[in-house]
């Protein structure tokens, strides 16, 4: 148990290799994984080759003791002649062999296979958490997850194969090959003709079925994509009352992954056939030699006895082997389709003398922006000029469309700009982390997500070394507290420690805004964005976190963005977009003064007032 121990040390799945970075070309990919553990591999290797030897030797001492039976004129004086090929089948063929298999199961199951697959996972996991948001935003959740558990299950299966059955039946097939060489060269020739029939028949079929496991792979993750998007939004399948939707779609990818799935068998059938065929021949052709050969008095009967276990055997590991080949290419197909998916370049990238972010003094300079979603579009964002000065609070304007959000997205560099530069306290954001950028921005959203964590869990997102009444403190803020020692979930926990559910659909909206303000209110950020932050408020409830904001918001520099323009009037300065332009710029009386854009948006709004 301790050499296990020891073992499993050098098998830590928490640590990432100097370059977590895998490559995007499928051996190099494979190798990436399989070179972390090599010395795990490396044990699999000796042992199950040690037992494969073992195995495969066995009747050659068979032929070594029929010999001398054959020779002794009585038993007793065939004793000890017997005593030495006895001797080493009792030591190779049972204890050796049966040793290395003792080990080698042990290593396999219970440190290579979990170990190994949980790597892989940990470190794509580490890998797609650092794609930008557009590539979350172009595929299904779902199907981004399944592919990061496929890899890891399929890169296992595929090492697991090399390093066990295609292993044993290659050391099994060299040792056949001696031990029929030792009694006439001749019987090589039925086990190479055995051999280049399989060299013609696997190559034919092998990237056939590789094709096939790849189109099955994909069209089983798109449904369980589809699946998991139903799930995730079913309050919305219901409202709209489409059941009935759903299940044809659904449906409808099943079929087409049953498609693949029966294609891809059919055509391991045809390889099959051919295989057991190939090996029908093999033994008929072998057994026929080996008694033309004994008739001839070119072998001796121990070497017919030892032709016939070593052509089953072979046949039987051909069979064996055909299945184990098709599960290997149909978990390399798997594996590259995994790596399509996933090992897609960062976009979005930190330089590599990128710098933690220091903020002295939280101005925000826009430069000269210019940026477009796509290379060929219209501009979103065009020659922008924006300076906000440390500590000033900020309200973004405009209809939908704008380019309020994409401001701030570029501000959190959510996406690149195609010119010009945004300057945190004079640093251009492309020269430091992201992390540090975000860790110094604050941003609550209308539309607010939860993770599917305890509530404690979810507030102290904001700051994972809160302490509990840090915790509740925000809450109280946020006016969280009273509702949060009222919820309890299907576990039995209760208050803070009570789930929320995916994406906080146990909350009401208006509760889960409160959550999130008291995270925001937690990360305690030098610099604030809130986007429709208190939009899902009732007005007693708004009002009373609205002064608690204000507290929150003293030293800090804000950007608010609402189209509720009386919750935003009384900011130092309200800033109008239209179609990616600044077209007025000044506080709420110099603006309406104006009688500009911001003033008809003004007079629209009902209740719109400036209170005393």
């Amino acid at each position: 148990m301790s050499i296990l121990k020891r073992l499993a040390a050098l098998a830590d799945i928490s640590k990432l290799p100097n370059n977590p970075y895998p490559p995007s070309n499928l051996r190099a990919y494979i190798f990436h994984f399989a070179r972390q553990q090599w010395k795990i591999i490396s044990i699999l290797f000796v042992f199950n080759g040690i037992a494969a030897t073992g195995l495969a030797i066995a009747p050659f001492f068979l032929k070594e003791m029929i010999d001398v039976i054959n020779a002794a004129p009585n038993p007793a004086e065939a004793w000890p002649e017997l005593m030495a090929p006895l001797t080493a089948y009792v030591i190779i063929a049972l204890v050796l062999r049966m040793a290395a298999n003792i080990i080698y199961n042990g290593v396999n199951s219970t440190l290579f296979t979990s170990t190994y697959t949980h790597a892989v996972r940990r470190q794509m996991h580490w890998y797609v958490l650092r794609h930008s948001l557009t590539y979350f935003q172009n595929d299904f959740a779902g199907r981004i997850a399944s592919k990061v558990f496929d890899a890891g299950s399929a890169q296992r299966d595929v090492v697991l194969i090399l390093t066990g059955s295609l292993w044993w039946v290659t050391v099994s097939i060299i040792v056949s090959a001696v031990s029929f060489a030792t009694s006439s060269f001749w019987l090589l020739a039925p086990l190479l003709l055995w051999l280049v029939a399989y060299s013609i028949i696997l190559p034919h079929y092998i990237p056939r079925i590789r094709q096939r496991s790849m189109s099955f792979s994909d069209m089983r993750s798109l449904s369980m994509g589809r699946t998991v998007d139903a799930y995730t939004n079913i309050q919305t399948v219901k409202l709209f009352a489409n059941n009935e939707a759903e299940d044809t779609s659904i449906v409808n990818s099943l079929v087409k992954a049953r498609d693949h799935h029966v294609a891809m068998h059919i055509t391991i059938f045809r390889m099959k056939a051919w295989a057991d065929l190939n090996n029908t021949l093999f033994m008929g052709a072998t057994l026929g030699l080996a008694l033309w050969l004994w008739t001839h008095g070119q072998i001796t009967a121990g070497g017919v006895a030892m032709v016939i276990p070593i052509a089953v055997m072979l046949t039987n590991q051909a069979g064996w082997i055909a299945g184990e080949l098709t599960n290997f290419f149909e978990q390399l197909g798997t594996a590259e389709e995994t790596m399509q998916v996933l090992v897609q370049p960062h976009t979005l990238q930190d330089t590599s003398d990128a710098k933690q972010l220091t903020l002295t003094s939280p101005s925000i300079t826009f430069k000269n922006v210019t940026f477009r979603y796509h290379p060929n579009g219209d501009a979103v964002l065009e020659n922008l000029n924006l300076t906000i000065p440390a500590g000033q609070k900020v309200g973004l304007i405009g209809q939908s469309g704008a380019g309020k959000s994409t401001l701030v997205n570029l501000l959190l560099r959510f996406y690149e700009v195609n010119e010009g530069e945004i300057l945190l306290d004079g640093q251009n954001i492309k020269s430091v982390t992201q992390n540090s950028l975000r860790a110094s921005i604050g941003m609550v959203t209308q539309d607010t997500s939860l993770l599917h964590r305890s509530i404690r869990a979810n507030i102290a997102y904001g700051n994972h070394g809160a302490s509990d009444e840090d915790i509740e403190k925000a809450a109280k803020l946020a006016h969280a507290h009273d509702f949060i020692l009222t919820l309890s979930d299907k576990d039995g926990n209760v208050g803070y420690k009570s789930r929320v559910g995916e994406r906080g659909v146990k909350l009401s909206g208006g509760q889960r805004q409160r959550i999130a303000i008291a995270r925001l209110i937690l990360k305690n950020a030098p610099i604030l964005i809130m986007d429709e932050a208190t939009a899902a408020l009732d007005s007693e409830v708004e009002h009373a976190i609205q002064e608690n904001l204000t507290t929150l918001m003293e030293g800090r520099t804000i950007i608010a963005i609402t189209h509720h323009l009386s919750t935003i009037s009384q900011l130092d300065r309200l800033i109008v977009l239209d179609q990616g332009k600044i077209i007025e710029d000044g506080t709420h009386t110099e603006l309406l003064a104006k009688g500009g854009a911001y003033a008809r948006l003004w007079s629209r709004q009902s209740g719109g007032f400036l209170p005393e």
